[in-house]
């Protein structure tokens, strides 16, 4: 399930492989594995450039960072492929297939050469959410990786500081 809301807030719940659950409140990004009792905690600045979650919450300007082909009509959907134009990035391409104005598939070839496919069902536009959707309480026993230290300490080019 994902949940988006402007200015930068989602909510993108995964089930299948495993359990995993991705915050932001537009300031901090929450990464949940419930299956490995972890969460890692980041700051949104950069985190999530040049990724699917930028790209459907609409954060990032698509032509900033890739290179945009109208793919057409495809299997009744309407496509275009985006391919990175950082060559450091962990996709390779990104295709994403429109129902009218509803995002209803997203496809994500990387790096290793593993293909996502990702369905959207039942896509709800315009609905007002918010409140604890967009905030996360970490749950007693669970293992906390906090990287917003270490991203300000870390300069363009180096390791961390």
């Amino acid at each position: 399930k994902v949940y988006m809301q402007n200015p930068g807030r989602y909510r993108w719940e995964y089930e299948i492989p495993y359990e995993q659950l991705l915050i932001t409140d537009s300031e901090t990004l929450w990464i949940y594995d419930k299956d490995l009792e972890q969460v890692t905690i980041k700051n949104v600045t950069g985190a999530i450039d040049n990724t699917p979650a930028a790209i459907i919450s609409g954060q990032q300007n698509i032509n900033e960072y890739y290179v945009v082909l109208n793919m057409g009509v495809i299997d009744g959907f309407d496509w275009i492929e985006l391919t990175p134009r950082d060559m450091e990035s962990q996709y390779r391409s990104i295709r994403l297939g429109f129902d009218k104005n509803n995002l209803i598939m997203m496809v994500m070839n990387d790096t290793l050469g593993q293909i996502t496919r990702i369905e959207f069902l039942n896509p709800v536009r315009n609905k007002r959410v918010g409140g604890p959707l967009f905030t996360f309480t970490i749950p007693e026993g669970v293992d906390v990786i906090d990287e917003r230290q270490l991203q300000k300490n870390v300069t363009p080019g180096t390791g961390p500081g």
